[in-house]
């Protein structure tokens, strides 16, 4: 069971058993072989000053247990390993474990080093106990350890119970007390009358005997010490961190509501659903009053779409907290998705009540609002929520809440870069790595994973197009869906026009504008659509999670494109260039490349920090343009599933992504309002303009022409805005087809040359372009 790498080499054989002539000597080497394996030297300023235990390890990360007084009196500590080996500690990052004398410290090493097995069961009095360390001498240190017995069981200050009869040194504080087995009992601290301060108080326990710290009282301690720092670390967005230490607390009590809620909290910002889903639900088997349990599970059933079942986590959270602002907040959301509206604005507005000064609660009523279709009082908040953000300071909790939902516009501004596990993550990392400080790189192709920096907008400082002329296109015909229409796909050889909308229904209008037919199976919002390059297919995504493959000729349904029931709200669709895959845009982040001949999916992209909300492939085939609500665009190398470029410069959602038929210009547009010409080549932006309340959608047409779908005010109000990709200059506006644009939620340009649009009033206007 022991190891016999370490050999006891201050100690031979011959000197245990002259020392305790009454234990085996078989016995006694055993315990001594662990002893020296698992015990460490801590040196303060490089003089020895105490010991410690390695308790347990992480992947590559080892816990080392020792006395807090032990780290008092120096600036630079290291752990000084049984080979000899020496890993620098930062004082500031122990875990000190309040009214107990014990503290934890780490180190990383590749190296395989013995940790202890610890025993927390009861010690009799009498029971035969070992006490090893190291001890300072003139040339340095030695190890030491000492055989004793269990004489005193009698509660000291800090934490310390036990006194026992084994000799003991200045230094060996720290070290182990092991029993005959050689498993950890206890942590030694104190000898005969050996005074020692913590923070500044002094202690001196009962005299005539030396006291340990049984090593239960640091497994119970220790859990929910390291669970604070793991939330520490999910404020500072460092998910890999967090859940280490959870990971920790857990090993030391695997029953700790705090580490197994604050790791669900971590796989949840993280997209990691049903694992948050499942940490949480073993903290609420473990303590059923934890109300930010329930709080983090309703999140993660609602980002799968189980309403109901979040409802029901909210509502128990509120039971146990009534003052819950956050729970009312989410509730209403759940509320308002499944069409509960008067509910959903009645706990809005109680959540709003309860936290004025909390930006959450302002963007948990913008979204009830947008659902409800209030979308001028929907804005008004989210701008609200904005300006409050500035100056928030959220918990660790709030951080991972806003970091896992995609609708979250903005981060607050004092939090770092998040620290997110490439390995449990479908999200893509490639942009938190290489970069230099105080400016993204740039490389000259776009064959290299790179960060282009865009120089400073070009936009206007008004975001009224008030001033702006009406565009003489003419409307050539009018199509009515009868209902909000979120995304449109016009087919590359001109028969076909698809509209998605509100409700799940796909209108099919051929060139003439006869409605074909209606596709009704998904349930939820069609928010992306897009033709194969031979016209004869049509791809779908939906909120209801599914991306559905349809067969326009036949007017069949051929594929359903979900990895499981819990696949997240699908945001948009696109086909390559051959019909032999397609990408699915999806709420969580992550870009999954589908096989639309067998239906199977071949492999997902990182995709983005919260939703992957456009994507656009490069009319070479091999590329693609992907957008989200980390404010970024990504083109990627479809085939190797690499970045190749990513650009930054929008500081609000990107709504949409669109190629130039060349590839050599893309254009983006964002929450905003905001629109972006980059340079594909260079990753640069060459043209920016800015105008009305938001942007939602744009297309690139022919000779340099930009199509921007706007919302122009918080009325509703829409319009087309048009310009010239190459100067910057605007083409005019189309804000009357008809009647009066509402919002414009998508534009598109057809083979033929017409532009196709369609929004919130339920029409799809086709348009003439002189």
């Amino acid at each position: 069971m022991f190891s016999n790498r370490w050999i006891p080499g201050v100690l031979g054989a011959g000197a245990i058993a002259c020392m305790m002539p009454s234990v085996a000597r078989a016995d006694a080497v055993r315990v001594a072989e662990t002893a020296q394996a698992v015990t460490v030297r801590i040196d303060l300023n490089g003089q020895a000053q105490g010991s410690g235990v390695m308790i347990s390890r992480q992947n590559d990360t080892y816990y080392v247990m020792t006395a807090q007084h032990v780290l008092g009196g120096g600036t630079r500590l290291e752990i000084v390993t049984p080979d000899g080996e020496k890993y620098p500690f930062n004082l500031g990052d122990a875990v000190r474990l309040g009214n107990l004398d014990m503290a934890m410290l780490s180190f990383n090493s590749s190296t395989r080093y013995q940790t202890a097995e610890i025993e927390t069961g009861s010690v009799p009095l009498g029971t035969t106990v070992y006490v090893a360390g190291w001890r300072p001498t003139d040339s340095g240190s030695r190890f030491v350890f000492t055989p004793g017995q269990i004489s005193s069981i009698d509660p000291q200050p800090q934490g310390y119970e036990l006194g026992y009869s084994n000799e003991t040194n200045q230094g060996m504080s720290g070290g182990p007390i092991l029993d005959g087995n050689g498993r950890l009992i206890g942590m030694h601290g104190a000898g005969d009358g050996q005074e020692f301060s913590i923070e500044g108080e002094d202690y001196r326990l009962k005299e005539g005997i030396n006291w340990g710290i049984p090593i239960r009282e640091f497994v119970e301690g220790s859990a929910s010490r390291i669970a604070a720092r793991g939330r520490e670390k999910l404020g500072q967005r460092d998910y890999i961190g967090a859940i280490a230490d959870f990971n920790q607390g857990l090993f030391f009590n695997s029953e700790s509501v705090e580490a197994l809620t604050g790791r669900a909290y971590a796989h949840f910002a993280q997209g990691n659903l049903r694992e948050a889903i499942a940490d949480a639900s073993s903290a609420i088997s473990n303590d059923s009053s934890f109300s930010v349990a329930y709080l983090v599970r309703g999140a993660s059933y609602a980002l799968q779409g189980d309403h109901s079942r979040a409802i029901e986590d909210y509502t128990r959270a509120i039971e146990l907290r009534s003052d819950f602002a956050e729970a009312h907040g989410l509730r209403a959301v759940s509320r308002a998705e499944l069409r509960e509206y008067r509910d959903a604005n009645i706990d809005a507005a109680r959540g709003i009540e309860l936290a004025p000064d909390n930006p959450f609660a302002y963007f948990r009523r913008s979204e009830v609002r947008d659902l409800v279709g209030e979308l001028d009082a929907s804005e008004a908040d989210e701008r609200q929520g904005q300006q409050l953000m500035e100056s928030f300071s959220p918990s660790g909790y709030q951080v991972a809440l806003l970091e896992g939902n995609p609708r979250t516009e903005r981060m607050p501004g004092n939090l770092p870069e998040p620290n997110l596990a490439t390995n449990s993550s479908p999200r893509d990392r490639d942009d938190r790595q290489g970069s230099s400080s105080g400016s993204d790189r740039q490389a000259s192709s776009p064959g290299s994973d790179r960060q282009a920096a865009a120089p400073p907008p070009t936009t206007s400082a008004s975001r009224s197009i008030s001033h702006l002329p009406e565009a003489n296109f003419d409307l050539q015909r009018t199509l009515d869906a009868g209902e909000s229409i979120y995304s449109l796909a016009v087919s590359p050889n001109g028969s076909w026009i698809a509209g998605g909308g509100e409700d799940g229904t796909i209108y099919l209008w051929d060139r003439d504008g006869n409605l074909v037919t209606r596709f009704t199976e998904h349930s939820q919002r069609v928010n992306g659509l897009d033709f194969s390059a031979d016209s004869s297919l049509l791809a779908s995504a939906s909120s209801d999670g599914t991306a559905l493959l349809w067969n326009v000729n036949s007017q069949n349904l051929v594929r359903t494109l979900r990895q499981d029931d819990d696949s997240q709200s699908a945001l948009a669709v696109a086909f390559s260039k051959t019909g032999q895959s397609v990408m699915v845009a999806r709420r969580n982040g992550s870009i999954e490349v589908w096989d639309s001949r067998t239906g199977q999916m071949r492999t997902s992209l990182g995709g983005h920090l919260g939703g992957t909300t456009s994507l656009a492939v490069h009319p070479n085939g091999r590329w693609l343009a992907s957008s989200g609500s980390d404010r970024t665009v990504k083109i990627w190398d479809i085939s190797r599933g690499t970045v190749l470029q990513t650009l930054r410069g929008h500081e609000a959602t990107i709504f949409s992504v669109s190629f130039n038929e060349t590839g050599d210009r893309l254009a983006s547009c964002d929450f905003n309002a905001v629109t972006k010409i980059w340079d594909v080549e260079t990753g640069t932006e060459v043209q920016g303009s800015e105008g009305g309340w938001a942007a939602h959608g744009i297309a690139f047409g022919a000779n340099n022409l930009v199509a921007v779908a706007l919302q122009v005010s918080r009325a509703g109000e829409g319009a087309i805005s048009l310009w010239d990709a190459e100067t910057g200059a605007s083409r005019g506006v189309l804000r009357y087809g008809g009647s009066a644009l509402r919002t414009v939620r998508s534009v598109r340009f057809n083979s033929e040359g017409f532009l196709v649009s369609a929004g919130d009033d339920g029409l799809v206007r086709v348009w003439d372009i002189p």
